[in-house]
């Protein structure tokens, strides 16, 4: 029985942790002098969600475009992708597994105007096997498309912190070890600096209380609304976490419905 609010948050940090992937790259390059002659190294948070007998890896579309940019660049020496997606603790090393990331198929949307910053990653018939192997949830529709209007009793967001992943030897050839991070978010009425989207960002405050400088690295993340209905507590993706405001410790969220773009444009252009 949940009888306080550390055992919620705990409770529910667990539960939301199920749901986080991480789409991962460790690369070197040639030439580089110190401190830049290390293994570097590329987060982007997201999930699993199905739509229809497919499952897809969803994150921010500015995630998959950096590393499509990342992976084009000169002078890249070695590279490891990885996907890491049994967080059954806070703080796990990976062993990076391989897979061809330059062969893969997947869309993004990154336009700022639009208030859109969605991404999509087809999973593989080996990946969906592990996937259920290791008991991970996907998120089926009704959890992300069909979430409902108003307001809701608690935010979380999920995620993968780029100031707490580090390389676990010497030269990192081996593990990388990755900290998860679930905590609650307060919804703030606010608006980014720069650019006013044509679709309003949702926006969060993240409290000083959380120990982190930057939450750089959890985007991508899927943000959940939890509503309590009678005497059950129901959960939704409400938003991919997008951008960040550190000075006012502000995150802005993609709107999760959005994603329906993306799909229009796979099923339309074929892709994926």
């Amino acid at each position: 029985m949940i009888s306080t609010i550390q055992e919620f948050n705990e409770y529910w940090g667990r539960r939301f942790r199920q749901h986080l992937v991480v789409l991962g790259c460790m690369v070197r390059f040639k030439h580089a002098v110190p401190p830049h002659d290390k293994w570097q190294i590329f987060l982007g948070s997201g999930f699993v969600l199905c739509n229809g007998d497919n499952w897809y890896f969803a994150t921010a579309g500015h995630c998959l475009k950096e590393l499509h940019e990342l992976l084009k660049q000169k002078g890249i020496e070695h590279y490891r992708p990885f996907l890491k997606f049994d967080f059954e603790n806070d703080s796990e090393a990976v062993e990076p597994r391989f897979f061809d990331l330059e062969k893969r198929e997947f869309e993004f949307i990154d336009e700022d105007k639009k208030g859109i910053d969605l991404g999509l990653l087809k999973l593989q018939h080996l990946e969906i096997e592990a996937f259920k192997k290791a008991e991970k949830i996907p998120l089926t529709e009704d959890k992300w498309m069909s979430r409902p209007s108003g307001h809701f009793d608690c935010h979380f967001i999920v995620g993968t912190p780029n100031e707490t992943a580090y390389p676990t030897d010497d030269d990192g050839t081996h593990s990388v070890t990755i900290n998860a991070s679930t905590f609650v978010i307060r919804p703030v009425d606010a608006e980014p600096d720069k650019i006013k989207p044509d679709i309003p960002w949702l926006s969060f405050a993240v409290s000083d209380s959380i120990p982190l400088k930057s939450i750089v690295g959890m985007s991508g993340g899927p943000i959940f609304g939890l509503r309590q209905i009678g005497n059950q507590i129901n959960y939704w993706v409400v938003a991919v976490q997008s951008q960040w405001n550190a000075p006012k410790r502000i995150a802005f969220a993609c709107r999760m419905p959005e994603f329906s773009r993306i799909f229009e444009l796979i099923n339309g252009e074929n892709h994926l």
